[in-house]
């Protein structure tokens, strides 16, 4: 029962971690979008 808790709880914070990575991620492609839009407006 211990381990079963233990390896639940190891999957939920690796979860947690992997989402908030991918979260990162889009944000900072959409940043890199957002200057491209700004650098072709300019033109």
């Amino acid at each position: 029962m211990f381990t079963m808790k233990k390896s639940l709880l190891l999957l939920f914070f690796l979860g947690t971690i992997n989402l908030s990575l991918c979260q990162d991620e889009t944000n900072a492609e959409e940043e890199r979008r957002d200057e491209e839009v700004a650098k072709m407006e300019e033109i």
